[in-house]
């Protein structure tokens, strides 16, 4: 079927469905058809494979030195009791993180603060917990199994504390491998793109995919600031 025609098509459905619901159920549709043409979209488009070839010694030394950043995009979440589509904002400075999950109309659904000594989440309520571990934290207030203590180091393309590695033609990390609280994380690097910090161009990582087992956590970076 034509791509317009199925777009149609499926807003055809939507509009039908919303005739017979309550408001409440309006919004849960619409943001669960929002996520799918979403997800539809990030499968439908191959990603950009242009050539960033880099010497790795060279690559990993300055994405160790880059220790302050902030990265913007979006995630689609999936596991079989879960869709979610989110923006999101991670910002990092010296051995401070900070990761903002925002909804699709901008609010603030989590923020994560996460240093050496421990961390702190805070979900839409204005609920606060803290632990050692970021994860377990996510998990208890949402639900969902994001492994966001290692994600200010992968989202650079540097694998660090990872089980296994594999590099592509262009000596950029093509995946990791993980074994996080019980769970195999495998981190996979779709595409990179060039970006400019001072004088100095750096090959950062555009989209990733990050599975393991039935779950499927799909990111795009729009921008980078260095």
């Amino acid at each position: 079927m034509p791509k317009e025609a199925a777009l149609f098509s499926h807003f055809a459905f939507i509009r039908t469905t919303l005739s017979a619901r309550s408001p409440i159920q309006h919004l849960t549709t619409i943001l669960l058809a929002t996520f799918v043409l979403i997800l539809s979209g990030c499968s439908s488009v191959p990603p950009t494979q242009e050539n960033y070839s880099v010497d790795w010694q060279n690559q990993k030394t300055v994405l160790e030195q880059l220790d302050t950043f902030k990265a913007t995009g979006k995630i689609g979440y999936k596991d079989p009791e879960h869709r979610q589509s989110l923006n999101f904002i991670l910002k990092h400075s010296n051995s401070f993180s900070e990761l903002k999950l925002l909804s699709v109309f901008g609010q603030t659904v989590l923020t994560v603060q996460m240093t050496p000594t421990g961390a702190m989440v805070t979900n839409s309520d204005g609920k606060v917990q803290t632990a050692q571990q970021a994860n377990a934290l996510i998990q208890n207030l949402t639900g969902l199994a994001i492994p966001v203590s290692q994600l200010p180091d992968w989202i650079k393309g540097l694998p660090t504390q990872a089980d296994n590695v594999t590099f592509n033609q262009s000596n950029t990390v093509e995946s990791l491998n993980k074994m996080i609280d019980g769970r195999d994380w495998t981190l996979s690097y779709l595409s990179y793109q060039s970006v400019m910090n001072k004088q100095q161009s750096i090959t950062l990582p555009k989209q990733m995919l990050l599975h393991q087992s039935d779950t499927e956590i799909k990111i795009l970076i729009s921008k980078w600031i260095l």
